[in-house]
Parts: structure tokens; C-alpha cells; sequence
């Protein structure tokens, strides 16, 4: 699929029913993602090589901190998780299994802060918060009174993080505090009401500028540092959930996507739902230390 010199590649990876979070770690070459309600964690490197564990629960987002360990939040909780012995940590673990609060999008920040925000599964009620791991382990909550937690990014000095909750229909811009952890000063970055789906996932680039997967929407949107639309890139999928910078020298955007609520039928006539979509032509490589 080609737009201008856009260029938008499904990529042969397993199908998944909700495809999310994708991590790129530069020094293995290769992009993590999970299919939260397959309790799936894929791992693709750079020539195509596909490796996959199963998780203890959901696993709704997780990070590498630079010693290669993993912080994970989980269905119900934020553990510190070993992919080799399957051992799970417990960090902080509020909600139940099978409740209606699930934890979803995560993000750890430059200054070593892991966030994790929950939803309502039904998508209805603002019963979620915005949760926060220091570097030393200790939990805060950031952010409460939300209905699904989306679209965390930070800046690469850690002092700005953008921040949606999905059913609002906005993306938000905070300032942080980074020795407390604590969002402030909430400023409207983008209005999404003229933009088809709902924000999901996010990712900055080099030049500074976010792009959101737009959920039932079937697009990734670009939008500058003051909040204006730089780009619209149409995707041939119709539930794109996330996306971050990877790639050789960070010039690829790669996008995870979702499966679920989608007939035979039009999964047959749109087979690249669900798997990951590489995106070239739209970023330039990463600045040195990004």
C-alpha cells in the first residue's frame, strides 16, 4: 500500500486478536508486541525470525529497563517478569481476574518511571487511573476518573508526556515532575472529534511529533509539537492499536493491530488486521541518544 513516497507493509507475523504495545529493543534488532486476550507475548527480529511465550495472564503493556529486565502490566497488576524463568514479581496488584478493570497501555519514561494506565472492559464508566512504578519500585497513582487509558509517550528528557483517555476523545499534554513522577499542567494537545476512530496507542519521533494508531478508524496520525495535524497515513486495517519507532536506524513506524469483532468475512477481505504493518517514507532516523 502506497501513499505518495509512504510505503505500508503488512508484515508476516502471527494473527492477533488485539495485537498491542509494541516495544522496539535496538540491540536485538527486533520489535516485542502482545496479543493481550491470546495471554501472547511475540518478539520479531530484524529478518523475520518470529519467537513467542506464553504469559500468566493478559498482558496488557510492558518495558525493558537498559539491564534487559522486564516491568510488566499485567490483566491485574504491574510485575517485575523474567521471559526465561516465568518468574512474576508483583509490584502493585489492584484489580481481580475476570473484573471488570483491566490494566492496558504503558510506557516507561527516559527518567526510568514505568506508568501503566487501566480501563473499563465495557468502555462505559470511568473506573481506571493512571498508575506509576519509580525506578526504586514504589507506586503512586497519577491520574484517576478514566474510562480507558491510552496514547502515553514522553518526550526524551522525561519533563513532557502526552496522555488519552480514548473514550474522551482528546490526547492530552502534561508536564512532569520527574523527582515525583507527577503529571501537571494538562493542556488539550490534539482534538480527535474530526478524526474517524478513537486515539489509541502513541509514539514520538526524532522530530519531536506524535503519532497516534487511530482505533476503528484505520489510520496512524501525525501531530506537530503545538498540537496541528502534520500527516494522516490510511492503513489496510481497520483497528490499528499502537505504534512506536524502530526499524534500521529508527526509520520505520511500526504498527500493531487488532483482530477481534471482525467476521470471517472481513477478515478475508482485510487479512493484514491483526498482524504488524510497517510504515517507511513517513520518519527520518533517529537523533543520536533519542
Amino acid at each position: 500500500m502506497t501513499q505518495g513516497d509512504i510505503v505500508v507493509t503488512p508484515l508476516d507475523t502471527p494473527v492477533c486478536a488485539l495485537g498491542e504495545g509494541p516495544v522496539w529493543v535496538e540491540r536485538e534488532n527486533a520489535v516485542y508486541w502482545t496479543d493481550i486476550h491470546n495471554r501472547r507475548l511475540w518478539r520479531r527480529n530484524g529478518t523475520g525470525e518470529i519467537a513467542g511465550w506464553d504469559m500468566p495472564e493478559r498482558l496488557c503493556s510492558f518495558a525493558f529497563r537498559n539491564d534487559g529486565s522486564m516491568i510488566a502490566a499485567f490483566e491485574t497488576g504491574i510485575a517485575r517478569y523474567c521471559l526465561e524463568t516465568c518468574d512474576t514479581e508483583w509490584i502493585v496488584r489492584p484489580y481481580q481476574l475476570g473484573g471488570r478493570i483491566r490494566f492496558n497501555d504503558g510506557k516507561l519514561s527516559p527518567t526510568g518511571w514505568f506508568y501503566a494506565g487501566s480501563m473499563d472492559e465495557a468502555c462505559a464508566e470511568d473506573l481506571g487511573a493512571l498508575w506509576a512504578v519509580s525506578p526504586e519500585g514504589e507506586v503512586q497513582t497519577i491520574l484517576d476518573g478514566i474510562c480507558v487509558s491510552n496514547s502515553l509517550a514522553f518526550a526524551p528528557d522525561g519533563r513532557t508526556a502526552w496522555f488519552a483517555d480514548s473514550m474522551k476523545r482528546r490526547v492530552d499534554r502534561y508536564s512532569v515532575d520527574i523527582a515525583t513522577g507527577r503529571f501537571r499542567q494538562r493542556a488539550l494537545h490534539l482534538d480527535c472529534s474530526g478524526i474517524p476512530g478513537i486515539p489509541d496507542g502513541s509514539c514520538l519521533d526524532s522530530r519531536g511529533r506524535l503519532w497516534t494508531a487511530f482505533y476503528g478508524g484505520g489510520c496512524v496520525v501525525c501531530s506537530t509539537h503545538d498540537g496541528k495535524v502534520a500527516m494522516e497515513i490510511m492503513l489496510p486495517v481497520s483497528q490499528p492499536t499502537c505504534c512506536t519507532v524502530g526499524g534500521q536506524q529508527g526509520q520505520s513506524l511500526i504498527v500493531t493491530t487488532a483482530a477481534e469483532n471482525m467476521t470471517k468475512k472481513s477478515l478475508e477481505a482485510a487479512p493484514a488486521n491483526g498482524r504488524l504493518l510497517e510504515i517507511t517514507g513517513c520518519i527520518q532516523a533517529l537523533d543520536p541518544g533519542f
